[in-house]
Parts: structure tokens; sequence; C-alpha cells
């Protein structure tokens, strides 16, 4: 009787909630993660069907970083991006696949003014239709700062929608674009032209 009273508290005992959490495969915990995502970062106006594969993004970007890299460490003029349109639209393609497919996107703006800054985050934020909160760094207890007219480094993260403004005292300009997939490859791209999304600067935006 004994062993059958024991039988029936282990069948009562409640299994370990975090058990199956840490046994889980990496293809679930993906699917898991894409299902609960609150927002598909690209604007829904965005066919994605159309949109390069991830694979191909990532060509062009890596292709795009590389060449970056190659004229900043040849040339000291090398630090602001030019591109042609059709290299444009390759790129813009390329940076909504990669926020498409992405769980958090993070990304720094260097720009030559605070307004060509806030600027640039309102396009990015809205193109890719990430999450708007508050942007830090512009006033003092509370009280609002003048936009400075100076170089300034704006830091935006997908997880909080804010976005932190500061003075920046480098060479660089453009976005430096870190989107975060559930793959493990570290991804950084820059510096992209922060008139990137520019034909999309009449949309509303709350920054």
């Amino acid at each position: 009787e004994e062993e059958e009273e024991e039988k029936k508290k282990t069948k009562k005992k409640p299994k370990n909630p975090f058990e199956e959490t840490t046994r889980r495969k990496p293809s679930t915990s993906s699917s898991s993660s894409s299902s609960s995502k609150t927002f598909s970062f690209v604007k829904k106006s965005v066919d994605v069907s159309k949109l390069p594969s991830l694979r191909d993004a990532d060509v062009v970007l890596r292709r795009f970083d590389d060449e970056q890299r190659k004229r900043v460490s040849s040339s000291s003029s090398s630090s602001t991006t030019t591109t042609t349109t059709c290299a444009e639209r390759s790129l813009g393609n390329a940076v909504r696949t990669l926020s498409y497919n992405s769980e958090t996107v993070m990304f720094g703006i260097c720009a030559q003014t605070g307004r060509e800054g806030i600027d640039a985050l309102k396009i990015w934020t809205e193109e890719l239709n990430l999450p708007k909160g508050k942007l830090h760094g512009l006033d003092t207890d509370g009280i609002p700062k003048p936009i400075p007219s100076e170089a300034v480094f704006i830091k935006y993260n997908s997880l909080s929608g804010d976005a932190f403004c500061s003075e920046y005292h480098g060479e660089f300009r453009g976005v430096l674009f870190t989107p975060v997939l559930n793959d493990g490859v570290f991804r950084q791209f820059g510096y992209l032209d922060l008139s990137l999304f520019d034909d999309n600067n009449d949309a509303d935006v709350r920054f």
C-alpha cells in the first residue's frame, strides 16, 4: 500500500516549467519566438514576396560593408557614403529583408546636425515599421534643449523603441545597421546613406 501511495504522489508531482524550455531545440525556439513577435519590422505597404531572399540581402549588404571598409582604409575623405539610385534601391530592399527577418533591430545614426539625425530616425523607424518610444538626450531635468546644430550620434533599439542622442566628434556619416536574427550570426553594416529611404520622408511619425 505504501508503494502505491508513493506512485500516486509521484504522478501528481508537477513538472518543472523550465525543464521543457532548456531541452527545446533551436528550431522550436525560433518558431515560438517568431509567433510571439509583436512587430513585423517592415512597412505594411511593402510586398515582402518581392523582397530579395535573406541570403541575397546578406550578400548585398556584406559587399557594401566591405567596400566601405576598403574605402575608409584607403582614403581619409571616404567617411561619407555615395551610392547611385539603383544601388540605393538594392540596399534599401536588402535592409528591409533583414529587418523583416529580425527579432531585434538596432542602428546608430551619425549625422552632421541634430535636425538631420532626427529626420533620419523618423524615416528609418517609419520605413521599417519599428516601435517608436522616447528620444533621450535633448532635455535637462525635463526641460527641452535646442536641437544641436553640430554633429550627433543617435542610437536606437527596437526592444524599447527608445533612441538616445549625444554629441559626436567622429568623421563618419550615415547609418550603422545591426539586425539581430535568430541564427546566431552577428551582422552589422555601415555606413548606409541617411537618405536611403528619403522618398518616404513625408511619412507621419512620432519622434
